[in-house]
């Protein structure tokens, strides 16, 4: 469920930045990359990667953090993604992200 919140997201703009990207080298001529080589569509999804990393990097931090909580006593339940993103704020500010 909460995986989704991260992983969808991140293919998504992973591979909208390496078809941007791709068709943006293409179609400059200034640019002389052939990018359907192996190396050039590794630099291309690294760039994309890390994009899409950087993008959806809350989510993650949200995402290992309610993988990893335990309820604190007896009976407690776990709290929700969007509990877990208010306590996390709360709790460290928006660099905890």
């Amino acid at each position: 469920g909460a995986s989704l919140v991260r992983d969808v997201p991140f293919g998504a703009i992973q591979i909208a930045i390496f078809e941007l990207t791709k068709e943006y080298i293409i179609q400059n001529p200034d640019i002389d990359v052939d990018v359907n080589t192996a190396l050039g569509e590794a630099l291309i999804g690294a760039f994309a990667g890390g994009i899409g990393s950087f993008l959806t990097n809350p989510a993650d931090v949200v995402v290992t953090n309610l993988v990893t909580q335990k309820p604190v006593g007896e009976g407690e339940t776990l709290i929700t993604p969007l509990e877990m993103a208010k306590k996390l704020y709360r709790d460290g500010g928006a660099g905890i992200f």
